[in-house]
């Protein structure tokens, strides 16, 4: 379920089914937490190893989403260790 605000319009997700439940003022925020932890790098080394281990992605792959992300430089020594 998620909640949004009266004024916004109902997202849409296909084909999952969305309950949507409208809120407004501090319906919508009152006891809302906001978590933006990152990963370490010991977290992102082993998701490349296994993402590499069990054939979701290949190196080709992973340089190209680098690449088009703009960070070939900071990824490529982490895809290095993860090999």
């Amino acid at each position: 379920m998620d909640a949004v605000d009266f004024k916004v319009h109902k997202p849409v997700a296909e084909p999952l089914a969305l309950r949507v439940v409208r809120f407004s003022g501090p319906a919508l925020v009152e006891g809302v937490d906001h978590h933006r932890n990152k990963p370490g790098v010991d977290v992102a080394i082993e998701a490349l190893r296994d993402a590499l281990r069990t054939r979701k992605a290949t190196v080709d792959q992973i340089h190209r989403f680098a690449k088009l992300c703009r960070v070939p430089n900071v990824v490529r020594p982490y895809l290095e260790s993860a090999v």
